[in-house]
C-alpha cells in the first residue's frame, strides 16, 4: 500500500505521513506500507514505488490522502506511472489508484466532524500588528520556470516539479555556477509541447520533458551554459508538435 500526499517542505508533514503509515500498518498488518509525495518532498512517489517493487510486491494500492483529489492530479499521476513503466522493462506489480474520499460516502462524515471539533476547541488567533520586513534580491542568474497549466499538469508536470526541486537541492544549484532559482507558473503557451519548461534569462523553451530531460537541461544549460538542442523548441512562427509525434 502506498499512501500519497501532495507535498512536504518541512519535517512536520513528513512526520505526519509517517503516522498515517503506522496507522495503516496497524489496520493492515499483512501489507507492506510506504508513503510518498507527488509535488515536493521526500520520499517521492517514484522512490516509494521503487522501494515496493524492489521488495517484490505483486500489487500496489495507491491511497491518496488528499481533499479534494482533483481529476487532473489523478490523471497526471497515472500518466507519470505509465512513463516510468515504459522506461523500465523490469516486472511491475499491478497498480490500483484509489479515488480518495468522496463527500457523498459515509466515511468522510466522521472525519469532518472531528475536524470541526478540533477547530472549535482551538484557541482564538491573536490579533497582531504586522511588522515591516525586508527581503534580499536573489543573486542567482538562471530562472527555471516549469509550466503548471492544464495540459502540462495532465502530462505530469507536478511530478517533474518534485524532481526538479530535489535536483536543485541535491546538486546545490542555487550556489553552483551562476546560480539557479525555480518556480511553477501558469500557462507558458505552447501546450502541444507539454510538459513545458523555460530557462531564463535566455528565454529557451523545452518541451516533452521527463526526469531524464530535466536532468539534461540542468547539466547542459544551467551548469554548462549551453541550450540542449535535442530538447529545445525555438520560436519559428509556425505551430510545432513534439518531435516524436512528427515521426508518427
Amino acid at each position: 500500500m502506498l499512501l500519497v500526499a501532495r507535498a512536504a517542505v518541512a519535517a512536520a508533514p513528513v512526520a505526519e505521513m509517517a503516522q498515517w503509515a503506522e496507522l495503516a500498518r496497524q489496520r493492515h498488518p499483512a501489507s507492506r506500507i510506504a508513503f510518498g509525495f507527488i509535488e515536493q518532498g521526500l520520499p517521492s512517489v517514484r522512490e516509494a514505488l521503487g522501494g515496493l517493487r524492489a521488495e517484490g510486491v505483486g500489487e500496489v494500492l495507491i491511497v491518496p490522502l488528499l481533499l479534494p483529489f482533483e481529476p487532473s492530479l489523478r490523471n497526471s499521476l497515472g500518466r507519470m506511472i505509465a512513463r516510468w513503466r515504459a522506461a523500465d522493462p523490469a516486472p511491475w506489480p499491478t497498480i490500483r489508484l484509489g479515488t480518495g474520499w468522496a463527500p457523498e460516502t459515509g466515511a468522510p462524515s466522521a472525519l469532518l466532524d472531528r475536524l470541526v471539533a478540533a477547530a472549535v476547541a482551538a484557541h482564538p488567533m491573536p490579533v497582531e500588528t504586522p511588522k515591516p520586513e525586508g527581503s534580499l534580491v536573489p543573486a542567482q542568474h538562471h530562472r527555471v520556470l516549469l509550466c503548471a497549466g492544464g495540459p502540462c499538469t495532465q502530462a505530469g508536470a507536478l511530478m517533474l516539479w518534485q524532481h526538479l526541486r530535489a535536483r536543485q537541492d541535491e546538486w546545490k544549484l542555487r550556489q553552483a555556477g551562476a546560480g539557479m532559482m525555480s518556480c511553477r507558473t501558469t500557462c507558458l503557451g505552447p501546450c502541444a509541447l507539454a510538459p513545458v519548461m523555460q530557462v531564463w534569462p535566455d528565454g529557451t523553451t523545452y518541451g516533452g520533458l521527463d526526469e531524464a530531460g530535466v536532468d539534461a537541461v540542468l547539466r547542459g544549460h544551467v551548469l554548462g551554459g549551453q541550450p540542449v538542442e535535442a530538447l529545445r523548441y525555438a520560436p519559428t512562427g509556425r505551430k510545432q508538435r513534439l518531435r516524436g509525434e512528427n515521426d508518427l
